[in-house]
């Protein structure tokens, strides 16, 4: 787990931003830990002037939250501002980081107008709330990270988020309670109905998150063509498979992915580009995100799960041309690496205006 001044939950807007190219003046967007980007626009490597590594550039236990430090943070740890004395820090009490409390942002539940529905409950991926005696109970502050998912699925308003002094929020605690929750109701849902479809899905069980493997319309249906040989858009087939498709839902033993060929694309381009089912979509299994709005190292930790064990052939990786979309590839070659894996990926960017651009196959190495 990452200290909140590490962890990207907890950047402020401020820490992602613009700075012209100094060479075309294009704006390049730059993460706050980022040493430098390539311009979009006419291919210069900028520096990023406004650098900022936090409290990472001083702190003894940077290398064990970070699990490595790059050659900019070593050479920035060696200079002035790593030679000064850290802030004294409390040793973790035994048995870790839970019990640790700092003041932060949680969910609170007012139980009067509180039904028991269990919606907020599917609206949380790392299963922080369930229903007890029939109200929606925090099962465990250091699950909940305070980002309010939850809220606006409450029909009687009966959640918000609020700041007090709390459990430190425990991303592998939390991505542990969720394997093991989800373990609980697969082996129950086995048990009972015989359908092993059912074992991959969140804890929740909500229709949302149903792992569902379907016959896609395009395998089912003729292909129509009109006078230029192009399907009439009416007539345009979904060429969707399997569901759901958002990365943070999918989970990473769903049947659909063994074997797959797979496709992560940003949630923007579907919408973008208009020969998305028809071209991009047939034969593969899709995972959507956002990289800049999601959780980077959720996704990394997700993909390289499935990476290990689903024994996917192919990646296709499609972004929109917009610089925080350059992430995304990133993210995959990452989990790449650290599963041990050499799998062919595909880049394709899509423009604003909906133009594709085809990339070479290339590996993670």
């Amino acid at each position: 787990m990452k200290c909140p001044g590490q962890d990207m939950r907890y950047w402020k807007p401020g820490d992602i931003y613009e700075i012209a190219c100094p060479n075309c003046g294009r704006p390049v967007e730059f993460f706050k830990d980022e040493t430098t980007r390539r311009c979009k626009g006419c291919g210069e490597k900028v520096a990023n002037p406004k650098m900022d590594f936090g409290c990472a550039a001083y702190c003894q236990y940077a290398a064990a939250c970070l699990g490595e430090i790059g050659p900019e943070l070593a050479a920035l740890r060696e200079g002035p501002l790593g030679a000064r004395p850290a802030p004294a820090a409390k040793e973790p009490p035994q048995g870790g980081r839970k019990g640790m409390k700092v003041k932060r942002k949680i969910i609170e539940i007012d139980e009067e107008r509180c039904t028991g529905c269990g919606q907020c409950v599917s609206a949380c991926a790392e299963g922080a709330l369930a229903i007890i005696d029939g109200k929606a109970r925090l099962v465990s502050e250091n699950y909940c990270d305070g980002l309010g998912a939850c809220l606006g699925e409450c029909p009687e308003g009966a959640l918000n988020v609020t700041e007090k002094e709390s459990e430190v929020f425990d991303v592998e605690a939390a991505e542990e309670h969720v394997r093991a929750t989800t373990g609980q109701a697969a082996a129950a849902g086995a048990t009972a109905a015989g359908a092993p479809e059912a074992a991959a899905t969140l804890p929740c069980g909500c229709p949302s998150s149903e792992v569902r493997v379907f016959p896609s319309a395009v395998a089912c249906a003729p292909k129509q063509a009109s006078a230029a040989g192009a399907a009439p858009a009416d007539a345009m087939p979904s060429a969707l498979g399997h569901w759901p498709v958002q990365i943070r839902l999918i989970p990473a033993n769903a049947s659909f992915l063994k074997n797959a060929d797979l496709l992560v694309a940003a949630d923007c381009t579907p919408l973008a580009y208009a020969g998305f089912h028809r071209d991009l979509l047939p034969g593969k299994v899709v995972m959507l995100g956002c990289p800049k709005f999601d959780d980077v190292a959720e996704y990394t930790s997700k993909f390289t799960e499935i990476f290990k064990t689903a024994g996917i052939r192919s990646i296709t990786v499609v972004e929109m041309e917009v610089p925080c979309c350059s992430r995304l590839p990133a993210i995959v070659k990452t989990a790449l690496l650290r599963a041990g894996k050499d799998i062919p990926i595909e880049e394709i960017v899509i423009s604003r205006t909906g133009q594709m651009t085809k990339g070479k196959a290339k590996s993670a190495a």
